[in-house]
């Protein structure tokens, strides 16, 4: 049985209370068919901020945290990623609600659930789309100008905005859309903290944007798509400016759709491991009938691209290969 299926079919009313009590919800009182309280995803004091449905155990934040199920919510009030971590979001859910899932299978949600979700959002929330809006950079803390990071220029830095937190110790990298409008940030630890990487507002989805888009956008016509931030702002400094990031090893549908509309040739530069690989080729075999894909093939021990000090150590060791003599 999927483990999906069996939380949902077991969660009480009464654990979910629990679950926003432990996480710092305050004023918890229904009102009419719902629950409301201050929201303990991102705190605050407006106790009518937070909505919880006990019939369909379904939530929404009016301010900034977006919505979803239980899943959604135990994602972000414990900083697991919904489009990398489902199985561990899965096990944090059970293990929150006090419910064994052993020896159950962990495939993903049914299309007909998530659409029962998107309508309790907009049900809720009044709007189609609640995710991805502006974001005041504010809400972040006073961010300090970052002179020097790893082999980034001053220029780079400055490019793309990037500051550091003394509050949080963690550098800072703006997220914009296409329109050059801030719609959140990724933090990455200087010291020694978990998680590495954190994403704000918690509400982000990534999956449906591409880190670096709104400079290639109407711009280039060919594009590299990596995995990570530090790979995409590695390549700029290279000089490489068509270039982008997926947020992970994958492309969802949303990010394919941006891909064939503003691109003529995709050139996959995933990390050189089994999961860079393994991303590779899923990509291909699912999008391959409708955008043009080539291969960065890594020819030295460079386990990414990040990892190029120069453009003439990178043109060396790489070669762009068409995804069927990649597979060959």
């Amino acid at each position: 049985m999927r483990a999906v299926d069996y939380i949902k079919s077991n969660i009480h009313e009464d654990d979910v209370l629990n679950i926003l009590r432990k996480y710092g919800a305050k004023h918890i009182r229904k009102i009419g068919d719902t629950y409301r309280c201050t929201c303990p995803i991102h705190g605050g004091n407006n106790d009518t901020a937070f909505s919880y449905n006990p019939d369909k155990h379904l939530w929404a934040c009016f301010t900034e945290c977006g919505g979803g199920d239980i899943f959604t919510l135990v994602a972000l009030l414990n900083d697991l990623n919904p489009e990398t971590q489902f199985k561990e979001i899965v096990n944090a859910t059970a293990n929150e609600l006090g419910i064994q899932i052993d020896g159950m299978t962990f495939e993903q949600h049914t299309d007909d659930y998530q659409r029962e979700v998107n309508d309790w959002l907009r049900y809720a929330l009044k709007r189609e789309e609640i995710f991805n809006q502006p974001y005041d950079l504010s809400k972040l803390g006073t961010r300090y100008r970052v002179n020097k990071y790893r082999n980034l220029s001053k220029t780079t830095l400055e490019a793309r905005q990037i500051g550091f937190s003394k509050e949080m110790n963690r550098y800072i990298f703006p997220i914009f859309n296409e329109h050059r409008e801030p719609i959140g940030a990724s933090m990455r630890a200087a010291g020694s903290e978990l998680p590495k990487w954190l994403h704000r507002p918690k509400s982000i989805k990534t999956g449906q944007i591409l880190y670096n888009f709104e400079s290639c956008k109407g711009i280039h016509r060919d594009v590299y798509v990596v995995e990570g931030i530090m790979d995409c702002l590695n390549l700029i400094e290279l000089g490489i400016d068509n270039v982008v990031c997926t947020f992970g090893a994958r492309i969802t549908h949303e990010q394919a759709m941006i891909l064939v509309k503003n691109f003529d040739n995709v050139i996959l530069a995933f990390d050189n491991d089994h999961a860079g690989q393994e991303a590779t080729d899923k990509a291909i075999d699912k999008y391959r009938k409708i955008i043009s894909f080539k291969v960065l093939v890594i020819k030295n021990e460079c386990k990414d691209v990040g990892e190029f000090t120069s453009r003439e150590e990178f043109d060396k060791n790489t070669e762009v290969l068409e995804w069927w003599k990649w597979k060959e």
